[in-house]
């Protein structure tokens, strides 16, 4: 396999792996968002919970404190998955431009060893030029 065949296998799977980290990157973004989504959802249950204004049943104020309880227990039991979200977002983020940069290092030393190729085949071609002619 000539050396151009492998740099462009190299450029391929930094592409690629490129487009796997901008996937996971854009996962761990949707999961971070939709657990804030939950959470805003518990938030404004919760702060909707109050008895009306006058006269109240005790049952009903026992099932609105429980119902509190609740999801105040859910708000706090999804704060671990919410920061295990941003943490995972934020490491797919630095992965995906670790593999961006991955991949224009490769791509520009695949065009500066193309030029330099090029120009070797110039000079031999030169070479070649003036030895014609010198005959």
């Amino acid at each position: 396999m000539s050396s151009a065949a492998r740099r462009q296998r190299l450029i391929r799977a930094r592409e690629i792996q490129h487009m796997m980290a901008a996937a996971a990157s854009a996962s761990a973004e949707q999961k971070e968002q939709h657990l804030a989504g939950i959470s805003s959802r518990i938030l404004g249950l919760r702060q909707g919970l109050s008895a009306n204004p006058g006269f109240a049943r005790a049952q009903d104020l026992v099932i609105m404190g429980e119902l509190a309880q609740r999801l105040d227990l859910a708000q706090k039991s999804l704060v671990p998955h919410q920061r295990a979200a941003q943490h995972a977002a934020a490491a797919a983020q630095s992965d995906r431009i670790h593999a961006a940069l991955a991949e224009r290092r490769i791509t520009r030393l695949d065009e500066r060893r193309s030029a330099e190729e090029e120009r070797q085949r110039d000079l031999r071609a030169m070479a070649v030029n003036r030895r014609v002619r010198s005959r």
